[in-house]
């Protein structure tokens, strides 16, 4: 429940306070008398007046009494916490007043405080006078909303005697002067009775503090009087202050009142620990504040002595008073100037204390900037000269001359250039400099200030620093690293003249150093201990440029100097700059005296430095050095003597020094190296016997470069030397059993630069290829060294040594990084046969053995690896099988080579077995060195060729396999070896490898076209005895293929019958199950995938039953011919055209201009604008006398393939088809109406499919008749023949009779041909051709050129006009290749004429510039880069590496080259013409779906044959085929 608020007495607000005596009674008073009194403010008291008495506080409670439900335990709360009690009530009524309302005191109180009463009566007067107050007008009480503030405010009725009630009351009422006067006579007695002397003392205070307006100067100075004789105490400082309103006001005694506070201040100071020091320290600071005009300067000094001698001699609370009150006097008034020293002595002891800096840098400031501050900056500047001194005097506190030297040092440095300089204090740092000097050799801790001061002058005005101040400050720090060597405890003023040396050297870099360079640099020598390396190579650095080739003994100045400075006392980055500068030294001066300086300076130095050095950086930098002294020297022949001691000395760190570097070289155990013998401390950089393997690796990279450098001019000798130099070192760590992981990176290094140096199989002088880009290196010829031709000559170059060193690196070499070196330099250097044939057969014939032996070793774990944890080491493992698989194949297909010249039958049998066993392994690349192995032995590989069959079968078909097998069986199929014992199973095995890769969602159209091609190509192998079973194989295998795509396989619907049946009466491509709907409607397409898909489908089962592909040929139509009429007929996939031809006479009215049939066909022709375009061009001249005008699109138009739109052809210049019908159909009318004639027609039936066109012609002669004269002598129309077919459910009649649309799409049908038809340009490239333009105007090549050119195919004459090539034009023959599926005109350059109107060969470019792939026969001994244009895709290098060898390299552009699996090969010149024309047919495959990609996405280009389907059944969707019933 919630306690109601009582409302308290209004008089409970006044502190009245009340004398209890049950003898006097309270009189009463009314209200307006107590409002009057209250309100009235007289300070004159009446004795007869009294005061009214506050109403009952029982009274006041009982008016708001609580209902009597809430009696009991809650109104006795309320009683004892408001006084509602009747013991309160009996208190109260027994306190009278003392003091009248006016002010005066009554005379009972007079007489009570009177001296004959006792004293504890006077005290208790006294006490309760104190408490005693007029009456006061009743005040509303405020209403106390919390318990606590009730209590709180219920003190003030307990009967409390404190000192606040008497303030409240003197502050009420002002006594009168007299009654003051009459306290004080009465009562200052009791000052000197110690049993009253504080009471008594608390009474005045409180008077004096409530009364001050009425006390007198009398009395003022009465008080002060007796304040003063009474001496200094708590009181006496309170009276003090109250009587001076805290020293406001000193009348009465302002000529007294200095003396008092100097007598207190020395006395209270001088005691150690005194209560009332910090009252009268405040006391003091009071008194000058405000009357400052009165303290004399004898108090002054007494003050600031006291106080500074308490500071100095004790640091305690006060020490910051006594801070202020200087501060005081330095504000109000002045310091004495006789106490100067003291104060700046004692300022400098304090300064240096943390919590009195800011406070003495403040009095110091002000001194500073006063009229004194000259005289005290030269009192500082004598502290510091004077410290030396002042510590050699016995009995001196060391500890305050320290810190008075600091504070000193402090001061200097803050006013004269600091953060708060003293602009009036204007010295010069050089004035002050010499007294800093003599400073730093006082004590460690004074020179560590000092050089922070001195620290903060070069940071902020360094740039403005005068000549002679410089030379003082370096001076000073002469001084003081010399006291920081002789004297242990200056070590911790190292850091700080460090920094300061590096503000020195950066103002020196910056050019803003003003003193001395040379009292620099001896400073900063004379410092080298404490100095970084930078700082060092700067040292340095100007000491080299004081060398002059000018001064005597120059070169040994220079050879001191960096002997000095590549001691080992240094840091390896200090001698690092060492034999930096030496090497600068060397680059500056060897323009005058080259052959001077590395005789007498650079050789014998770093010969003496080189073997004693242990540290990697630093040999690296003296290695450097020996290098770019290679890099400088004459190489050439007589002048490479300088060249050769210099590779003296690498030599003897190279090879000679291999013993140092193992010498605690780790141990092997069961595989795995133990580094537990070996020094952890430098195992990072594999630091072993003070010699580093590291720097041996970088030996072989700089002779690396430098070869690449040299390569050119390098003479014979020099080149013997560095290749010797690099076996030696192989050759050495093998000596030294070093067979494990020790030095394998120097070994790998050193063949990585071995098998960079090849051999120009036509020049033969040695190349080197720089590899800048890998797909266009460039070859650097040397003109002094060739190959080795079988007589020990000088200048000759042998493989021999560097074939033993790689046979012995494979057969004990356990580093795996060092073989896998081998193995890729290998694969790379033995396609230069005749360089390898120079090693001997005895050397090439190890080199098989060791490589055939990799496998084994690797079998039983013969290898190293570097990890430690087995983990990793089987991860190693893995990565290194990886590896093995991925380069060894291709190396020992490459061996093939060697083993098939020497007839050694069995190594290439070996070789041959373990390639196959690398793609049992799953080996991609051992794949394409299958297709290299059995171009080479064609009958050793054979023999594997069933267990090769079956193990790609077995595969996994995947994307990264796919080129690889696809190409393989490419080339296979025209190596008879391969297939020629092939049983069923062996064919269906070929199926199941490539029949997966036809699914084009898992697959990229280039893979699927290269499937197609090689099913088909496969297919055309098989004996026709199988073809019927291997048929059904190859479709259900292609069928499943495409289900494991499609689950439900295509959409499809059963016939009438439930089986899927062919069309009754032509089966030239597979009927398709589902007939299409009549009325002209389109069925419905799938996705892109499908529909692809499906076109593969039905051109495979469309070959698979042809067997063949049947060229577009010529008809066979005899002259003299007139074309009646034609119809057309679509039945599955096929159009089926019916002509009506007539004979016609001589003079009859039927001659026309010569039809279609009379003109060449466009079966043979390349491009829609071949043969055909002339031929029909020089008819038409004939027959109507006029020449049509011939352009370039005329005679020849670029190749196209069947991906370009139709839309997009150019129409020949010919009379079009449908203009001679309506001609000969009218014509025909009218003869037909003069007379009628027997005659004998032809009905030609032209069967038009995916592979091709085939035409077969019909003679028939009606009988005469006796009506001869009255029948009519033309038979019906032939097309009757076809009724029957425009019935089938799966035929329709392909537009109207005689349909000119028709007969134009179908035109444009006949220019694709149904084989795949490729055109290659072919050129020559000669010794020191580089241009296209060079290429084609060679019109003869080599023997060896004309040999191979007839290799690539047959010859075939340019009457019918090959690939756009015209005869007289463009010569009078060229070769042609045609295989089962495929035909490839080569455009050979050499065989077209060079004329003179054409300088520039732009009629043979015009053909070869436009095809997609060229053939380059290269013997110019530089490699080719391709050509960058339009066309240009893909180059076939050819470059003869031996009299019978040469080999094949593809250049072509990156979204090509990534489809191509085969790449570079070996090969004899008519097997490198075989897979020539694979690479052709493969790399214009890739071309074409790459460009169609990019044109069509949704119908790439992936044959012919689908070209040509695409074709008919865009024909037929576009020609909207008539029902049967409406053409019949």
């Amino acid at each position: 429940m919630a306690i109601r608020s009582q409302t308290l007495p209004a008089s409970s607000t006044s502190s009245t306070c009340l004398l209890r005596d049950s003898t006097m009674s309270a009189p009463s008073e009314t209200a307006s008398s107590s409002v009057a009194a209250s309100g009235g403010g007289s300070n004159v008291g009446s004795p007869t007046s009294v005061t009214t008495a506050p109403p009952s506080a029982a009274a006041a409670a009982a008016q708001q009494a609580s209902p009597a439900r809430r009696q009991g335990l809650m109104s006795s709360i309320t009683r004892n916490i408001f006084g509602t009690g009747s013991r309160d009530r009996t208190e109260r009524n027994s306190i009278v007043d003392l003091v009248t309302q006016e002010g005066s005191i009554k005379k009972d109180a007079w007489n009570l405080m009177g001296r004959g009463n006792p004293n504890k009566t006077r005290l208790r007067t006294l006490d309760n006078l104190k408490e005693s107050s007029p009456r006061m007008s009743p005040k509303p009480v405020r209403r106390h909303p919390s318990i606590k503030n009730r209590f709180g405010f219920l003190r003030l009725f307990d009967g409390q005697r404190h000192s606040d009630a008497c303030t409240q009351v003197m502050k009420n009422r002002n006594l009168q002067v007299s009654t003051l006067e009459g306290i004080w006579h009465e009562s200052k007695d009791m000052l000197t009775d110690p049993d009253t002397r504080e009471p008594t003392l608390k009474l005045f205070i409180e008077l004096t503090i409530t009364q001050h307006q009425q006390l007198g100067l009398a009395l003022r100075h009465t008080f002060f009087e007796k304040i003063r004789d009474m001496g200094c105490e708590y009181l006496t400082i309170k009276w003090l202050n109250a009587l001076s309103e805290d020293c406001k006001n000193v009348n009465g005694f302002e000529k007294a009142m200095d003396f008092l506070v100097a007598d207190w201040m020395q006395s209270v100071l001088s005691q150690e620990d005194n209560n009332e020091a910090y009252r009268v320290i405040q006391l003091a600071e009071q008194l000058v504040m405000y009357n400052s005009a009165f303290v004399c300067e004898a108090s002054m000094i007494t003050l600031v002595r006291s106080s500074c001698s308490r500071c100095a001699r004790l640091l305690d609370p006060l020490t910051s008073p006594c801070l202020d009150l200087l501060t005081t006097i330095q504000k109000y008034s002045e310091l004495p100037r006789s106490e100067l020293p003291l104060i700046v002595a004692t300022l400098c002891c304090l300064v240096v204390i943390e919590r009195f800096c800011e406070q003495s840098w403040a009095v110091a400031r002000n001194l500073l900037n006063s009229q004194l501050g000259h005289r005290t900056r030269n009192i500082l500047v004598e502290i510091m000269r004077s410290g030396q001194e002042s510590l050699q005097i016995s009995g001196t506190d060391k500890g305050r001359v320290i810190r008075s030297l600091r504070g000193a040092v402090y001061f200097i440095v803050q006013s004269t250039w600091g953060t708060q300089k003293i602009e009036s204090v204007r010295a010069s740092p050089a004035f002050v400099t010499d007294a800093l000097e003599c400073a730093v050799v006082t004590d460690p801790v004074v020179c560590n200030d000092v050089l922070a001061g001195i620290r903060r002058l070069v940071i902020k005005f360094g740039r403005e620093i005068q000549h002679i101040t410089w030379q003082r400050i370096v001076r000073m720090f002469h001084v003081v690293h010399e006291m920081i060597k002789v004297d242990d405890s200056y070590k911790i003023c190292r850091d700080i003249l460090s920094s300061l040396l590096d503000q020195l050297e950066q103002l020196y870099i910056d050019y803003n150093y003003s003193g001395s360079s040379d009292e620099l640099f001896e400073l900063l020598e004379f410092c080298l201990d404490c100095r970084k390396d930078d700082s060092i190579a700067m040292i340095m650095k100007y000491r080299g440029r004081e060398l002059s080739q000018l001064q005597p003994e120059w070169l040994l100045r220079a050879k001191a100097l960096v002997e000095k400075y590549a001691d080992k006392g240094f840091s390896k980055g200090i001698r690092k700059q060492a034999i930096s500068s030496l090497q600068q030294l060397y680059h500056q001066c060897k323009s005058v005296s080259e052959h001077e300086i590395v005789t007498t300076l650079l050789l014998p130095l770093l010969g003496q430095l080189i073997p004693v050095e242990e540290e990697c950086e630093v040999q690296y930098q003296m290695l450097l050095t020996l290098f770019d002294i290679t890099r400088s020297v004459s190489v050439r022949p007589g002048e490479s003597a300088l060249f050769d001691q210099v590779l003296d000395v690498i030599r003897r760190m190279f090879v000679d020094g291999l013993p140092k570097c193992f010498e605690a070289s780790p141990t092997e155990t069961d595989g795995v190296m133990n580094y537990n013998n070996v020094n952890t401390e430098h195992q990072d950089n594999r630091q072993w016997g003070g010699f580093c393997m590291e720097n041996q690796e970088i030996v072989v990279r700089e002779l690396d470069e430098l070869l690449i450098e040299k390569w050119q001019i390098l003479p014979p000798g020099t080149f013997k030397s560095i290749i010797d130099m690099l076996i030696s070192n192989v050759s050495k760590q093998y000596q030294l059993h070093q067979f494990n992981e020790a030095g394998s990176e120097v070994r790998a290094a050193v063949f990585n630069v071995l098998f960079t140096i090849r051999a120009c199989p036509i020049t033969r002088r040695l190349i080197r290829l720089r590899e800048e880009d890998a797909t266009q290196p460039t070859a650097l010829p040397n003109v002094f060294i060739r190959l080795w031709d079988g007589d020990k000559k000088e200048g000759e170059f042998s493989w021999e040594e560097i074939a033993k060193v790689t046979v012995q690196a494979l057969k004990n070499d356990r580093s795996w990084p060092v073989t896998l070196a081998i193995i890729t330099g290998l694969g790379k250097v033995l396609e230069y046969t005749e360089m390898v044939r120079t090693s001997g057969a005895h050397s090439i014939e190890s080199l098989v053995e060791a490589l055939l032996n990799v496998s084994t070793r690797a079998a039983r774990g013969d290898y190293f690896y570097k990890e430690y944890d087995e983990t990793m080491i089987e991860k190693s493992r893995r990565e290194a099988s990886g590896e093995r698989l991925r380069l060894l194949p291709i190396v020992l297909a490459t061996l093939i080579v060697f083993t098939y010249e020497m007839k050694w039958e069995n190594r290439s049998h070996e070789l041959c077995r373990q390639i196959v066993e690398y793609a049992k392994q799953g080996s991609v690349e051992a794949i394409i060195a299958s297709s290299i192995a059995l171009q080479r032995v064609p009958d050793g590989f054979a023999s594997f060729a069933p267990l090769f069959v079956e193990i790609l079968a077995a595969q996994e078909p995947v994307h990264g396999r796919a080129i690889p097998v696809l190409e393989f069986f490419a080339d296979a199929a025209h190596v008879e070896q391969f297939y020629k014992f092939f049983q069923f199973d062996h064919f269906r095995q070929v199926t199941d490898c490539l029949a997966p890769y036809t699914i084009v969602e898992y697959y990229n159209p280039f893979i699927v076209a290269l499937a197609h091609r090689a099913l088909m190509m496969w297919f055309s192998l098989v004996p026709e005895k199988m073809r019927p079973e291997m048929r059904r194989v190859m479709m259900d295998r292609v069928q499943r293929a495409l289900e494991y795509y499609y689950p439900k396989g295509m959409s499809r619907q059963p016939s009438g019958d439930g089986r899927n049946e062919a069309s009754s009466m032509y089966v030239l491509g597979g009927a398709p199950d589902t007939p299409p709907p009549m009325g002209g409607a389109v069925t419905a397409r799938a996705s892109a995938s499908e529909e692809i898909s499906e076109e593969i489908e039905r051109a495979l089962n469309a070959f698979f039953w042809l067997g063949k592909i049947d060229d577009v040929v010529e008809d066979t139509v005899p002259e003299k011919m007139v074309e009646m009429a034609q119809e057309h007929f679509l039945v599955n996939d096929h159009i089926l055209s019916v002509r009506t031809l007539a004979e016609k006479e001589e003079d009859d009215v039927f001659t026309s201009p010569p039809s279609s049939s009379q003109l060449p066909s466009t079966s043979n022709s390349t491009t829609p604008t071949s043969a055909t375009a002339a031929a029909a061009a020089a008819m038409s001249k004939e027959y109507d006398g006029s020449a049509t005008p011939k352009t370039f699109a005329d005679q020849r138009r670029r190749y196209q393939s069947a991906i370009q739109s139709t839309s997009n052809r150019q129409m020949e210049g010919r009379r079009a088809m449908d203009d001679m019908d309506v001609e000969r159909r009218e014509r025909s009318s009218t003869a037909s109406r003069q007379v009628s004639l027997p005659q004998v027609t032809y009905t030609q039936l032209i069967v038009r499919s995916m592979y091709g066109r085939r035409s077969w012609l019909m003679r028939s002669l009606e009988l005469v008749h006796m009506d001869y004269e009255m029948v009519r002598g033309i038979s019906e129309d032939a097309t009757s023949l076809m009724q029957h077919v425009a019935g089938l459910p799966t035929a329709c009649v392909v537009g109207k009779k005689n349909d000119d649309q028709v007969a134009t799409r179908l035109r444009n049908l006949d220019r694709v041909p149904g084989l795949e038809l490729f055109a290659v340009g072919v050129l020559y490239k000669g010794v020191g051709q580089t241009s296209e333009a060079e290429y084609l105007k060679n019109v003869y090549g080599s023997e060896r050129y004309n040999k191979f050119i007839k290799l690539l195919g047959d010859v075939r004459s340019l009457t019918n006009c090959p690939a756009g090539l015209m005869k007289g034009k463009h010569g009078k023959y060229t070769y042609e290749y045609k295989d089962a599926i495929s035909r490839i005109v080569f455009l050979i350059a050499s065989l077209m004429p060079t004329t003179l109107n054409d300088p520039n060969c732009n009629e043979k470019k015009k053909l070869i510039g436009n095809s997609f792939v060229v053939v380059l026969f290269n013997e110019s001994g530089s490699p080719y880069q391709l050509q960058h244009n339009v066309y240009a895709h893909v180059t076939i290098e050819i470059t003869p590496v031996d009299p019978v060898n040469c080999m094949v390299f593809v250049h072509a552009r990156p979204e090509v080259l990534c489809w191509i699996g085969l790449r570079k090969v070996v090969l004899t010149d008519a097997l490198a013409a075989r897979i020539v024309r694979q690479i052709v047919i493969r790399a214009n495959l890739a071309v074409n779906v790459y460009r169609s990609t990019q044109e069509t996405p949704r119908e790439p280009y992936l044959s012919m044959s689908i070209a040509r389907l695409r074709m008919i059944r865009a024909l037929k969707d576009k020609c909207q085929p008539v029902a049967p019933t409406t053409a019949s």
